[in-house]
């Protein structure tokens, strides 16, 4: 199974809550949620696509760990990076 797409959409109520749709190209889909992240969170997850599609749905702890290193040291970005993160991986499929 290889991930085909990362997908955003916000929604605003108690502040923005920014969810993260993760499809494969077995049809199975998951939904991540990314709180308090801003529109960085949705900057961050648009520029990570590249390096997702293609990937193990399944390789959640590895994918977390090696985009975390690469990009938690890009300017001020930490937080935001790590809420984008926390969307795609929580339990949305990866």
């Amino acid at each position: 199974m290889k991930i085909t797409a990362i997908k955003t959409a916000a929604t605003l109520g108690h502040g923005m809550h920014l969810w993260v749709k993760v499809e494969t190209d077995e049809g199975i889909t998951g939904l991540g949620e990314c709180v308090h992240g801003g529109t960085q969170a949705i900057a961050i997850i648009h520029n990570l696509r590249e390096r997702l599609v293609g990937r193990d749905p399944f390789a959640i702890d590895a994918i977390f760990e090696e985009l975390r290193r690469r990009f938690v040291f890009d300017g001020g970005t930490a937080g935001a990076l790590i809420t984008a993160l926390t969307g795609i991986e929580s339990r949305s499929g990866i």
